[in-house]
């Protein structure tokens, strides 16, 4: 078991934070869905692992494609309600990645739930595109605005 302070901490040197964006066909509506997103990359599995004991998620083997690369580098993942849950517990530990935790637990707050089917209002779905816009300016990623 590790600790919400160690966890924290190794998220901020290691890892990232931030709400994804995707487009889902979904009964035959194709929409943008968005959803908070935690991942951390390491060689070292077990401290993943205890990661996906404490918090949940799965951790994930990406292989090289670098000659050079001895180690394999494994990625854990969380998203969605698990993340949320998982950033309010850390986020009084956070220090490098307190701003993007924030964006993320207001994006969750902020929301509405969108229905099956439906395409989700415009001021919705600018509300949702506002923050992985936050985001994403929060990480330095402005080359998608070029």
């Amino acid at each position: 078991m590790i600790s919400d302070a160690y966890a924290a901490g190794f998220i901020d040197g290691e890892g990232s934070i931030g709400i994804t964006r995707s487009l889902r066909p979904r009964y035959a509506v194709t929409k943008e869905q968005y959803a908070v997103r935690i991942a951390v990359g390491n060689t070292y599995k077990p401290i993943l692992d205890m990661l996906v004991e404490c918090y949940g998620g799965q951790v994930v083997e990406k292989r090289s494609h670098n000659p050079w690369s001895r180690k394999p580098m494994y990625h854990w993942l969380l998203t969605g309600s698990k993340a949320i849950e998982c950033l309010r517990k850390l986020y009084p530990h956070l220090v490098e990645k307190r701003e993007r935790a924030w964006l993320a637990l207001e994006f969750a707050c902020q929301i509405t739930k969108g229905s099956p089917g439906k395409a989700l209002p415009r001021e919705e779905q600018a509300l949702r595109e506002g923050f992985w816009l936050a985001t994403q300016a929060s990480m330095g990623n402005m080359d998608w605005a070029a």
